[in-house]
């Protein structure tokens, strides 16, 4: 037999405790500009940034940056190596 679909966002809003939630997040967003509070030490950017910065960087100096001249072509060499 044939079966309807109905859309999620329909069965959320005919679950009451759903409803009531949606709405009042939506209208604590209209008010608070920082709505939702993220908080920082979850997020996966900063844990990576936070390893990032504990590790020591790679063996050795690394290579001087050269200064571009304004114009001047860039060549293999001047492009940041990848580690595979």
């Amino acid at each position: 037999l044939y079966k309807r679909y109905v859309p999620y966002i329909i069965r959320a809003c005919l679950n009451p405790f759903t409803l009531i939630a949606m709405t009042r997040a939506y209208f604590v967003s209209l008010c608070d500009i920082n709505y939702p509070k993220v908080d920082q030490s979850q997020t996966l950017r900063s844990a990576l940034e936070e390893k990032a910065r504990k590790q020591p960087t790679a063996s050795g100096p690394s290579k001087p940056t050269r200064k571009m001249k304004p114009g001047q072509a860039k060549t293999i060499s001047d492009l940041p190596q990848l580690s595979a």
